[in-house]
């Protein structure tokens, strides 16, 4: 998704919510927006270690490559794991818990926007570490059985 949508989702949904509390302050919304926003920067990390450049544009084209492919990644700030240490700690501060709804708020934000462009609810499992560890073991054990049926099929042909 891009920032700015998570900005007018932080915006209307958020304002909203803490309207609702009545606890509504520019400098919550503030933190909001900076949250959302901040949470991404584990695509540019992510960039970095696979591809090791940093060019900024080539990172965005890459991203958006890997968006359209249904290819996952493994963003730490967008897993459950993380997001069940906000949930802790939102229980220590107001600041806290306004960086853990916004961290919610733009997590859910791409799973919609996930699903609408790939329509596969499947994937969501994806976006716990636990669940990205099993989709990597699976590649490779299919890779190695790859392997070794074009070996054995190799080895069946030579003999012929």
């Amino acid at each position: 998704m891009f920032f700015y949508e998570h900005w007018i989702m932080t915006f209307v949904v958020g304002g909203i919510s803490l309207l609702a509390l009545d606890a509504f302050s520019w400098g919550a919304m503030c933190i909001m927006l900076i949250v959302t926003t901040v949470i991404d920067f584990d695509h540019a990390v992510q960039y970095l270690v696979t591809q090791r450049n940093l060019d900024f544009k080539k990172g965005y084209r890459y991203y958006m490559r890997q968006f359209k492919t249904k290819k996952q990644r493994f963003y730490i700030f967008h897993t459950l794991e993380f997001h069940l240490v906000l949930f802790y700690l939102s229980f220590q501060s107001w600041t806290m818990f306004l960086i853990f709804f916004s961290a919610i708020m733009h997590l859910l934000a791409d799973q919609l926007n996930y699903y609408f462009h790939h329509k596969a609810l499947k994937d969501v499992q994806l976006w716990t570490t636990s669940g990205h560890i099993r989709s990597g073991l699976k590649r490779r054990v299919k890779a190695n059985v790859r392997k070794k049926v074009k070996k054995y099929e190799n080895l069946h042909r030579k003999r012929r």
